[in-house]
């Protein structure tokens, strides 16, 4: 007898106790799969938590219309044979009778023509049943299968969709507290929070702290909703808190959520218990690397000569434990021979840091890792090498492995791995303003006690020393400087002896002394000579150049300068290009060619901006302030000091005395220009400018300056008509509204009230704004107005 046809309710999906946050986005994407890809079998990959089940239903509401027959929903959570997963489909689907045929004949057969989504969920348990759910798509040509799997299916027919965690807020700067509130991860959290306590409120006292909990779980939406429970019991400070101290606060699930929901230690236990014993072992041991790594590196660290660690790492990717993430992050280099990075979610290596304390070899990983870390700092950068942009992405990359290796050499008193960490590093803190963490390191590692390599000691002193000196430590850095020269001269290391000496002459410099200051140089010059170090020449050469340029010499400094940058391109070595032009461009300032100081400026930012430089950055807008003086923008002056001061300050970066008298009088200057209250409201938005749009400023500056014409005292190449920005991008004139007001800081309700319209009709401009200019944050958008003389 046939089977009889299902009642309605049977197989219905159900209809979730709390509204979907967010998702908008991904659910379009796997309709879309569904409906127009030609996909017929999509599986939503991701770590327990991160809402595929969630997902999933919503996407099977979306799709309603487009299967005549409707969808089904068919729960595997309880299942670990995988030779019950027909029959339950079966028995989800209400099919009975008495057909004695195999079931999967049988399920074929009742599925036929129909046309029929049918929604499996939580598939990793029983995934060896994936070759007999893939023989039904022929069979059912009317059929859709949308699965959720922390584990892919590897069918042919299978598209993959990787179900990421919450978008979060941008950790670059404050966020206006209407646009933060629709940020999906603040969003989760505070509707989660208000379900705990009714009277729970996003303000702009509490928003810092909520931003920085969604950010410390990454997104994740079950971690964030155990979190937001917690709010019953505890303020948003100790939650935030209580999150440092592992996974036991995120814990307390709803009652009637499954067990492997309540807590977050279970939803991702459940995951790790399908891994096979070696897989299992590679996930612990991976733990011990800070912020990713690549293959190379785990096989390095956590490599067995009987296990393939390659295979065991894809392993865990297609469990959801690991993911593979591009190389990206604010402002940051990026090699372009970057190799493909891993890494777990914070939540996820906690779990797997607790594993590989209790295996019992957490110290010989942790060992293995650090020795690891020294070598590829040493490969990647050396003892005092140039500065690539492809050196220093890489050590940018590896920067949170870095400072776990050092924390565990000064930890365990082993000062040569510590020292061939932090030397090649020194050069990173300098440029990605770091300096008082670098300053840190470095002396905590020289402190140690037992025995190290002289000439690793040197150049620890000497990046030590240098920091110092940018941070206006003079005192601290000429002893640094001297322990240099005379480690580097013992151990007959003539480039460690040779910096030092520019070191010191740097110090005698910044303190006024300019006869110590050459006598120092023209040293290291002879040094470096007689060793055939040309780098280091090019060095001492820049140096002697500033020296004459603090004399007032300018011819003898551009010959010097333009002799020393000739060989920092011929080595590739950036940071001293950057430093050259500067130099030069100062240079031509005093001499009044403002024009070539506005061009050799505005390539010193650009080669700032490829490598993350951010004193440079900022020194780069104090530049461009005075070419904005040149042009008569006395508005324009205001931001850009206040920008640049701000960065410094926000580094650490020691201003002198003399340098903050300069700054003092532009100021003065433009005060006088503007008025107290216009120049006041210039130099706060400067203040509140990102320095990614404060650098797109003064870029923007540089270029007219380089152009000017004639004496000007108004800017002299005209702003971009709005018309024609509109052509060149699409932009109709409303648009171009919202994109003054984003460059101004508004929020969305902000641009709403402005524009006299609702607030999701700004919503909706503001996306289109994004998408028409290819760009993708708010921040952005303000840049390129800024660039393109809109705001």
């Amino acid at each position: 007898m046939p089977d009889a046809p299902p009642s309605a309710a049977t197989g219905v999906p159900p209809c979730p106790p709390t509204p979907l946050v967010g998702r908008a986005r991904e659910v379009a994407a796997v309709a879309a799969l569904l409906r127009e890809g030609g996909a017929r079998l999509v599986t939503l990959t991701g770590p327990g938590g991160v809402g595929k089940t969630r997902l999933a239903l919503r996407a099977a509401e979306e799709l309603r219309g487009d299967f005549a027959d409707g969808a089904r929903f068919v729960n595997l959570s309880a299942l670990v044979n995988p030779e019950l997963v027909l029959p339950e489909i079966v028995r989800a689907l209400g099919l009975v009778g008495t057909d004695d045929r195999p079931v999967a004949e049988r399920l074929a057969a009742w599925l036929g023509s129909r046309r029929l989504l049918l929604v499996l969920d939580n598939l990793e348990q029983v995934v060896e049943v994936a070759p007999e759910l893939g023989a039904l798509l022929p069979a059912c040509p009317g059929l859709a299968i949308l699965a959720t799997s922390r584990v892919v299916l590897r069918l042919s027919a299978e598209h993959v969709f990787p179900v990421e965690p919450l978008a979060l807020p941008d950790p670059a700067g404050p966020i206006p507290l209407g646009d933060l509130a629709g940020v999906e991860a603040v969003a989760l959290f505070t509707q989660r929070a208000r379900a705990a306590d009714p009277g729970f409120v996003l303000t702009e006292a509490n928003a810092p702290t909520v931003a920085a909990i969604v950010r410390r779980l990454e997104g994740l939406p079950l971690a964030i909703e155990l979190a937001a429970a917690r709010t019953r019991q505890l303020s948003l400070a100790a939650v935030l808190g209580q999150l440092g101290g592992g996974l036991r606060v995120l814990a307390g699930g709803p009652r009637d959520a499954p067990a492997r929901q309540r807590t977050l230690r279970s939803a991702i236990a459940w995951s790790h218990d399908l891994l096979p014993p070696e897989e299992q072992t590679l996930f612990r041991r991976l733990a011990v690397f800070a912020g990713g790594w690549t293959a190379g590196a785990a096989e390095a660290v956590c490599g067995e000569d009987e296990f393939d660690t390659l295979d065991g790492l894809f392993g865990l990717v297609d469990h959801s434990l690991v993911r593979r993430v591009e190389p990206v992050g604010r402002g940051a280099p990026v090699a372009s021979d970057h190799e493909p990075r891993f890494r777990m979610l914070e939540t996820v290596r906690e779990f797997a840091l607790e594993r590989l304390e209790a295996s019992g070899e957490a110290e010989a990983v942790r060992s293995r890792h650090a020795a690891h870390v020294a070598e590829f700092a040493q490969r990647t950068a050396g003892v005092l090498q140039t500065v690539s942009v492809a050196s220093l992405a890489k050590l940018a990359a590896e920067h949170d492995n870095a400072r776990a290796a050092l924390a565990w050499a000064i930890e365990h008193d082993e000062p040569e791995i510590g020292l061939r960490v932090a030397t090649p590093y020194y050069r990173l803190w300098q440029i990605q303003g770091h300096l008082g963490e670098g300053r840190r390191w470095l002396g905590q590692v020289l402190a140690l006690g037992g025995a190290a390599p002289p000439a690793l000691r040197a150049a620890a002193f000497f990046g030590a020393g240098w920091l110092a000196g940018l941070q206006g430590d003079l005192e601290a850095a000429e002893t640094a400087h001297r322990e240099a020269v005379a480690l580097g001269r013992t151990a007959g290391a003539a480039r460690a002896e040779a910096l030092g000496v520019i070191g010191l002459g740097v110090v005698a410099d910044r303190r006024g002394n300019l006869d110590g200051a050459e006598a120092r140089n023209r040293e290291a010059l002879d040094l470096a000579r007689a060793a055939g170090d040309e780098e280091c020449m090019g060095w001492a050469l820049g140096n002697l150049g500033v020296v004459a340029l603090d004399r007032g010499d300018l011819a003898e400094a551009v010959r010097l300068l333009e002799d020393s940058l000739r060989q920092d391109r011929r080595f590739d070595d950036l940071w001293g290009v950057v430093l050259e032009l500067a130099n030069l461009s100062e240079v031509a300032r005093r001499q009044g060619d403002m024009r070539r100081a506005a061009a050799l400026n505005r390539e010193r930012l650009a080669v700032s901006r490829a490598l993350d430089y951010r004193e440079q950055l900022a020194d780069g807008c104090l530049a461009a302030a005075d070419t904005a003086a040149w042009l008569g923008q006395p508005d324009r002056v205001a931001r850009l000091l206040a920008a640049a001061t701000m960065t410094l300050g926000t580094i650490g970066f020691g201003i002198g005395p003399e340098w903050q008298s300069e700054i003092d009088a532009t100021a003065a200057a433009a005060r006088a220009a503007l008025g107290d209250a216009a120049f006041e409201a210039a130099w706060a938005a400067g203040r509140a400018l990102p320095l990614e749009a404060a650098v797109a400023e003064a870029e923007a500056t540089a270029a007219a300056g380089e152009t000017a014409a004639g004496e000007p005292t108004a800017p002299p190449a005209a702003p971009l008509p709005p018309s024609s920005a509109a052509v060149t991008h699409g932009l109709s004139p409303r648009e171009l509204e919202v994109v003054r007001l984003l460059a101004a800081g508004r929020s969305n309700r902000e641009i709403a009230d402005a524009l006299f319209v609702s607030h999701g009709t700004a919503t909706t401009h503001v996306r289109n704004v994004l998408a028409k200019l290819g760009l993708g944050s708010r921040t952005a958008v303000a840049a390129w107005a800024i660039r393109s003389g809109i705001a």
